[in-house]
């Protein structure tokens, strides 16, 4: 999602997340990600292989994020051990591919920990600024649903104010996966979506299974 937010303004990332738990998501562009579009450190102690199917959108070695910050209600430290055990918890133990993915992202966050403030939603992203140069983007993943209408109407709220004020020089962008129906009468997907200020109503641009893997981009 991040790589098509660039083909549209080559800008530097500000990246900040929802819900973020131990802020693990913010850290993937440390991660490499192999095959159709491959982009990521050839190093990185994380490897997805296979990860994209479809449309993949243009991808080169390395993406540029400056800055990233989480929140949660109840935030992890990934950096540690504690927080690594508590995360570690939640992987099936016959899941070993994904263990190992953890471990590896485990080990990147140890190296470079990144931030995830104890906040609300809708204060977090009602704090929230664009920048010129820089895409602001926010993100969240399989984690609305547990947002009470109230907060989720603060967070659309904020986002429409500060979309309002984006322009060509400080786009700001509304990245999701998230479970929804396109329809009525459909079946439950999760869906990669983004909605992107100025300008364009919001976007399917991929669907997945529930933990993300492979993503069929359209």
């Amino acid at each position: 999602a991040l790589w098509h937010l660039r083909a549209i303004a080559d800008l530097p990332v500000r990246l900040f997340e929802i819900g973020a738990s131990g802020g693990l998501n913010l850290l993937a562009d440390r991660f490499r990600f192999e095959g159709a579009g491959a982009t990521g450190p050839p190093d990185s102690p994380v490897v997805f292989e296979d990860a994209w199917l479809g449309n993949v959108p243009p991808t080169r070695p390395t993406l540029d994020v400056v800055e990233r910050l989480g929140c949660d209600r109840d935030p992890v430290d990934a950096a540690s051990d504690e927080g690594a055990l508590t995360l570690t918890s939640y992987v099936w133990p016959d899941q070993t591919e994904r263990l190992a993915r953890l471990r590896g992202a485990l080990t990147i966050a140890r190296a470079s920990p990144v931030t995830v403030v104890a906040r609300s939603a809708a204060d977090f992203v009602g704090e929230l600024t664009t920048e010129p140069g820089r895409w602001t983007v926010l993100w969240h993943s399989v984690m609305w649903q547990y947002l009470d209408k109230t907060e989720q109407d603060a967070v659309h709220a904020h986002l429409e104010r500060l979309g309002a004020a984006a322009g060509d020089e400080a786009p700001l962008a509304r990245v999701g996966f998230e479970p929804r129906r396109l329809a009525a009468g459909e079946d439950i997907g999760f869906h990669v979506t983004a909605r992107i200020w100025p300008g364009s109503a919001e976007r399917i641009l991929g669907h997945a299974p529930a933990h993300g893997l492979p993503v069929e981009w359209l």
